[in-house]
């Protein structure tokens, strides 16, 4: 688990009237369920930038592979000042859109800033409809982000009008769909849950409602600069009998054809269960 998502459930534990995160639009419902952490620091400034820049420069985000690795998938990364930013995205009609929410260290809090399209919406629209019709089209319900909430990633520009903030939070989303999903090499190391955090959960499961905390493996993907096509990369194939697992979705070649897979469980119960957490670094 990544560390702003801890404190989160660190402070989903605490009796009700010493919790200090504040929970705008009701984000905390989805830490209760299943999701999946992806630690993308190490990428941000590199190259998530960059390829954003391109992607803003063709008026269009990638289209193939902007799918969502987990029904509920949570991106974090430390910014400059050593804040942490988290964004929690809910995959809604399949994979056409997704509810977006940002959490922060700063202020300790989180909203819902907006939906964003996926593939699926992506794969519909004509990339030459024009840039204020782009927008209106790939983004949904878009809410403006307060001053006073003081994200880290956008201190410097809060001469902007909150709703054209929300907007650039939206947009740095689709770079790093593209690179998580066209991952080059994968590792692995295997780490022990928080202890306090697990015991006191298992001690409350009733009354928190919040899964129990496992074992968890940290996957590193390894990315390249790549262009906003998303050029597929070779895959790394892992054989040989496993514990429990969730994989993520991701694409393969089936008869030819690039194939979305969806997000599973496999492997044997019997050998336990391994949760895992993603680091993506360059």
């Amino acid at each position: 688990m990544t560390p702003l998502a801890l404190r989160i459930i660190n402070d989903m534990t605490r009796p009700v009237n010493k919790r200090t995160f504040r929970d705008i639009d009701n984000l905390l419902p989805h830490f209760r369920s299943e999701f999946h952490c992806f630690e993308v620091t190490k990428i941000w400034g590199p190259l998530v930038k960059p390829l954003l820049e391109e992607m803003l420069n063709a008026e269009f985000p990638s289209v193939a592979w902007s799918f969502l690795p987990a029904e509920r998938t949570w991106f974090e990364y430390q910014d400059n000042e050593g804040g942490r930013i988290g964004y929690m995205l809910v995959r809604k009609d399949a994979n056409a859109w997704a509810d977006v929410y940002a959490a922060t260290t700063c202020g300790f809090l989180a909203r819902r800033i907006g939906q964003l399209a996926l593939m699926d919406e992506l794969a519909r629209l004509d990339p030459s409809i024009g840039w204020q019709k782009l927008e209106d089209a790939i983004f949904r319900d878009v809410m403006g982000v307060p001053v006073e909430a003081q994200l880290p990633v956008i201190t410097s520009m809060t001469t902007v009008p909150p709703d054209q903030i929300t907007l650039n939070l939206l947009w740095r989303i689709y770079p790093l769909l593209l690179l998580i999903n066209t991952p080059r090499v994968v590792g692995r190391e295997m780490h022990d849950p928080h202890q306090g955090t697990a015991r006191h959960i298992l001690a409350n499961r009733k009354t928190l409602g919040i899964f129990p905390l496992q074992a968890w493996t940290e996957i590193t993907l390894t990315t390249d600069t790549i262009d906003a096509s998303g050029e597929q990369p070779g895959s790394t194939r892992l054989s040989g009998a496993m514990p429990l697992h969730w994989t993520r979705a991701h694409k393969r070649r089936v008869r030819g054809v690039w194939t979305l897979i969806t997000d599973y469980w496999s492997g044997d119960g019997s050998l336990g269960i391994k949760q895992s957490r993603y680091t993506v670094v360059p």
